[in-house]
């Protein structure tokens, strides 16, 4: 099947450092998220990511690569 790629960026844009962030993202039936990869922390494969502490400024990436159902293609 076909794959697709996306990326999350989350920036904190301040004035004070951020603790303890999470992104959560809701990712359609229709995919099957097969990697997940971010520049700070760690993410599982239901797109839930554990950032931490994130200071004024900054930003992180985060990679989603999912499969796209056969059915999606064809309908």
């Amino acid at each position: 099947g076909m794959q697709i790629v996306y990326t999350l960026v989350v920036t904190n844009r301040g004035p004070a450092t951020a603790s303890s962030v999470q992104v959560v993202d809701a990712v359609p039936s229709e995919l099957t998220v097969t990697a997940v990869s971010s520049s700070q922390g760690v993410c599982n494969q239901s797109v839930i990511c554990q950032i931490g502490v994130m200071n004024a400024g900054a930003a992180v990436r985060i990679v989603i690569t999912a499969a796209v159902q056969s059915s999606v293609l064809t309908g």
